[in-house]
């Protein structure tokens, strides 16, 4: 992957992941976040995948998510 990384439209992308956490099992499971390089960022475990995950492209978070759900 080059540096120069094109992204699609904010809400296009936070469409897509909403779908993406959407489609996870609503059981146990460990999680990891990736950057626009494909490099890891967070890696999390839950015990309800399709819960947690939604959480982070939906509502308002701290600072830190913020951050982090906006560079996955």
């Amino acid at each position: 992957m080059t540096d120069d990384v094109r992204r699609p439209p904010e809400d296009e992308r936070l469409a897509y992941l909403r779908t993406k956490s959407a489609a996870l099992p609503y059981q146990p499971g460990v999680y990891i976040m990736l950057d626009e390089r494909d490099r890891v960022i967070y890696v999390g475990k839950s015990r309800c995948l399709h819960d947690r995950v939604s959480q982070y492209f939906h509502g308002w978070h701290d600072v830190k998510t913020t951050r982090m759900a906006s560079r996955v």
